[in-house]
């Protein structure tokens, strides 16, 4: 069973972040979006945090990149990722 929910996860993951990223490529510099970074704890427990809110097109991967090095090495996490949402 664990393994399929690490499957399921992992899916839901690299699905997650394919679409959005894709999405930047057709958006203009007027769309804002939120870098929400998402934590999952070694007892299962996950959690979303929104890292930041009002981001324009041409400084998400900024953001992206930010928010990835500023969540490392944290205690009970496992596993976090960072991922745009449009606004």
């Amino acid at each position: 069973m664990k393994k399929l929910t690490s499957l399921v996860f992992a899916l839901v993951v690299v699905t997650s972040l394919g679409f959005p990223v894709a999405g930047l490529a057709a958006s203009n510099d007027e769309d804002t979006w939120s870098i929400v970074a998402h934590f999952q704890y070694v007892d299962g427990f996950e959690f979303d945090y929104t890292f930041a809110t009002g981001v324009s097109t041409h400084e998400v991967r900024t953001y992206l990149a930010q928010c990835g090095r500023s969540h490392r090495g944290i205690g009970d996490v496992v596993h976090y990722h960072c991922y745009p949402v449009q606004e």
